[in-house]
């Protein structure tokens, strides 16, 4: 649920995807959109909508994922040269969100070395990341408006994303820069390796959504030996705790 990716959705300035996100659970209440919407970070958006969830959407849990797609693609239009390069910075890597308690959007950990979840999350930014590397850039600029009854915001509907016309002004700026001495910020991401394996316990919402390779839940197998190699073991939970720093550059 990182900062500094601003969105601009029908003219509304928004500073994180989470406030988006959440802002969609309450199409009906423009007025609660808007508090959501003011908050600085993605977790005071988040929670600003939390005592109101039994008032969300009442296809929420048929349309989540759908949503949670879109607010990701417009984060991707919207701000292409540095969220695209962080994702394509983790390689062929698993991208896994650590959570606490989520075990749907996220992965939990079981032991010091195992997390399990559906990574409903991970799943979708991989399923973006494979987009980037294989779609023509002009594709990913312009996101359309989800066919969803009710997909408003301030009481209107959501209009479509194109930030096509931008990216050509933008690339223009940039050969200009380059001929002046200008420089690029670096975005570096690392997140570390975890295997997966097939599992039943899957929420079948997500082969409805279509998202790709949604028959594996996240595993990160433990240690047969735990007694074994115990510096390993402590290299190992120092760095879970270094890829969820990390990885929630991503959220």
């Amino acid at each position: 649920m990182a900062g500094g990716f601003p969105l601009v959705v029908n003219g509304v300035d928004i500073r994180t995807s989470e406030a988006l996100y959440q802002a969609c659970r309450f199409p009906h209440k423009p007025d609660l959109q808007r508090l959501i919407i003011e908050q600085k970070s993605p977790m005071t958006a988040k929670m600003k909508g939390k005592p109101y969830r039994n008032e969300s959407r009442s296809d929420w849990d048929e349309v989540r994922v759908k949503i949670m797609r879109w607010c990701l693609e417009v984060k991707l239009a919207q701000n292409w040269d540095a969220f695209r390069e962080i994702l394509l910075s983790t390689g062929n890597l698993p991208i896994v969100e650590h959570s606490r308690k989520d075990e749907f959007w996220g992965a939990k950990p079981l032991d010091d070395d195992s997390l399990r979840g559906v990574n409903a999350l991970g799943r979708l930014l991989m399923e973006l990341r494979e987009r980037i590397k294989r779609e023509p850039q002009e594709s990913l600029l312009c996101v359309l408006a989800l066919p969803l009854s009710n997909f408003l915001l301030y009481g209107k509907e959501i209009q479509e994303i194109d930030m096509r016309l931008q990216s050509s002004v933008t690339s223009a700026s940039s050969q200009e820069a380059e001929t002046t001495g200008g420089s690029e910020a670096n975005y570096v991401l690392t997140v570390s390796s975890v295997a997966t394996q097939p599992t039943p316990v899957l929420d079948a919402q997500l082969q409805r959504d279509g998202m790709h390779n949604a028959d594996t839940s996240v595993v990160v197998p433990p240690k047969a030996n735990k007694r074994q190699n115990n510096r390993k073991s402590s290299k190992r939970r120092s760095g879970m705790r270094d890829a969820k720093k990390k990885m929630a550059l991503l959220i």
